[in-house]
């Protein structure tokens, strides 16, 4: 187990956020709340699970519940081994309605752009140009998982 360094409890990457057997893989669930996380310019990391080294993502997708807000704001999703969301604008697509809308992390059956963890990992979210004011979602991502 792998102890978290702020609060010196043990972690797993079994929690509420993550769905499935964890053992081949599953669906894990990330969360951004500006009214918890802020919105400063820079990384923060998003509440939910982390992956173990050799975890394959193989979809993702973002459901936003309070669109974001921040004049010029760019969003980026990524995990250490690869892009979830480019950085866009939050004006524009997929920041820009409630609802869901596909990442540009892979797309089973699209056999591209699939990555492999090398480390375990969660979610960092990357806030560019400006503040954030407000905004809520989450980012589901479905991974395989074989121990390699």
């Amino acid at each position: 187990m792998v102890q978290n360094p702020i609060t010196a409890e043990e972690e797993s990457m079994v929690d509420s956020n993550t769905i499935g057997p964890t053992t081949r893989g599953g669906i894990a669930r990330y969360e951004y709340n500006f009214n918890r996380d802020g919105g400063a310019v820079g990384a923060i990391e998003l509440r939910g699970p982390i992956l173990p080294i050799g975890a394959v993502i193989a979809q993702a997708y973002i459901d936003i519940v309070t669109v974001p807000v921040g004049s010029g704001a760019s969003i980026a999703l990524s995990m250490i081994d690869g892009t979830i969301n480019d950085a866009d604008g939050i004006g524009g697509a997929p920041w820009n309605a409630v609802g869901t809308a596909d990442a540009d992390a892979p797309e089973i059956g699209s056999e591209e752009n699939y990555f492999k963890l090398t480390s375990p990992r969660g979610m960092r979210m990357t806030i560019g140009s400006a503040v954030l004011t407000a905004g809520r979602f989450f980012v589901i991502v479905r991974y395989d998982f074989t121990g390699n």
